[in-house]
């Protein structure tokens, strides 16, 4: 990837992260939508759904907003979608297994440490996109070898679940906002990725 292209697809996983954040309030999640939609052309598929997340915040109540999120992701009893690469790649549908150590394994081995204060393990899909964003822009600002890391990271943690995933956040998401972004996510993350292209 070039310089343009690292850039472009870190802000495309810096937003994409805030998405996958608890909403405290509708800004952010209105932001990281306002953030992600100048990246887009008009009529595009990805640029559709980007509008379509931003007319279901129009007047959304933020206790449904907050309550889809926590039911998607969070579970009182058991989430309808866990953002877990864990629960996905590992076969036993369980969190903290040896994904999550090879996660947070990557970090260590690029000098980022999880705060102990984090209440979610390193392998969460909005962590993962963060930590993708800081490769991409540290490669867009000339550090070596970043592009490639983030791909080998990207294809071993990220593009194997992330489709199944999305198809079932649209299909259980009881907001516009969250069905529409499940039906988004692979497509921005997955689909058009630069990450995911053969390296010669």
């Amino acid at each position: 990837m070039n310089r343009d292209e690292m850039t472009f697809q870190a802000l495309v996983y810096q937003q994409a992260a805030a998405l996958m954040r608890y909403p405290e309030g509708l800004r952010a999640p209105a932001g990281a939508v306002a953030g992600l939609r100048p990246l887009y052309a008009d009529g595009s598929p990805e640029a559709d759904g980007l509008d379509a997340m931003a007319r279901a915040l129009e007047g959304a109540d933020l206790l449904d907003v907050q309550r889809d999120y926590t039911a998607l992701f969070i579970g009182a009893w058991k989430m309808l979608a866990p953002p877990y690469a864990s629960y996905h790649l590992d076969g036993a549908r369980q969190l903290g297994g040896p994904s999550t150590v090879a996660v947070e394994d990557a970090y260590r081995a690029r000098g980022l440490v999880l705060s102990q204060e984090r209440r979610k393990p390193g392998d969460h899909l909005s962590v993962m996109l963060e930590f993708l964003f800081v490769l991409l822009r540290d490669g867009a600002g000339g550090a070596d070898g970043a592009d490639a890391q983030a791909a080998a990271f990207f294809r071993r943690f990220v593009a194997p679940w992330v489709p199944a995933w999305g198809r079932s956040v649209a299909d259980q998401a009881k907001t516009g906002f969250y069905a529409a972004w499940g039906a988004l996510a692979p497509l921005i993350l997955i689909d058009d990725s630069l990450l995911d292209e053969p390296r010669l």
